[in-house]
């Protein structure tokens, strides 16, 4: 426990914790259709941030999502 921080954001901590190596080996495809969806007339500062911002989530999101399927989990893991 942090003494730090409340109870949600423990929740969050705990299951970020948990997808981070899924959120990396997935990074390098969601990059590939961020180019698809940001659009590359963006000033370059703004384009790594909206790059940044959508692979993290799309990341997070895909790889949480993944890990809540029993099956997939069970071979994954």
């Amino acid at each position: 426990s942090f003494g730090w921080a409340s109870e949600k954001v423990e929740k969050v901590i705990s299951v970020l914790s948990g997808i981070t190596f899924g959120m990396y080996l997935v990074h390098p495809l969601v990059i590939t259709l961020g180019y698809e969806f940001i659009s590359s007339e963006l000033r370059p500062y703004m384009h790594i941030l909206a790059m940044f911002g959508f692979t993290v989530v799309v990341s997070a999101l895909f790889t949480y999502l993944i890990s809540k399927i029993r099956i997939i989990n069970k071979i994954l893991l």
